[in-house]
């Protein structure tokens, strides 16, 4: 699947539930000027068209720039950071959500050049999809 680029409108949309039907969202939080937000990118790129994520994860990153106050509404700090979000509940268009930070690498095992590992991020989507 594609990595598509949400506006701040749009993740608005899917934190308060409005989507048209249940669905997982995973969202990257980036910074263009971000070295290891740029060196993760083809990664996760690379794990959001894997074919058993079809259908089950929808994939976004959104400039944090473009939403200043997305560190404090959602409680994460730093870039690069990545947010699952499942849209829950029986009313299309009034879903409710509930958001899980994926959780940051320990200080020794970070990595230096895209604080996440791949297989740290390949893990985290695997319990999302099921």
């Amino acid at each position: 699947m594609k990595v598509f680029r949400l506006s701040k409108e749009a993740l608005d949309k899917i934190m308060n539930g409005h989507v048209k039907e249940p669905a997982t969202f995973v969202i990257k939080f980036y910074k263009p000027s971000c070295h290891m937000c740029n060196s993760l990118s083809d990664h996760y790129k690379e794990l959001a068209a894997k074919d058993k994520y079809q259908d089950k994860i929808h994939f976004f990153a959104v400039n944090i720039e473009d939403y200043l106050s997305a560190e404090s509404d959602l409680g994460f700090e730093g870039v690069p950071t990545i947010v699952a979000v499942r849209a829950k509940g029986l009313t299309p268009g009034q879903y409710r959500t509930e958001v899980q930070i994926m959780p940051d690498p320990p200080d020794n095992e970070t990595n230096p050049q895209m604080w996440y590992h791949p297989h740290d991020m390949e893990k985290f989507f695997d319990k999302l999809a099921r």
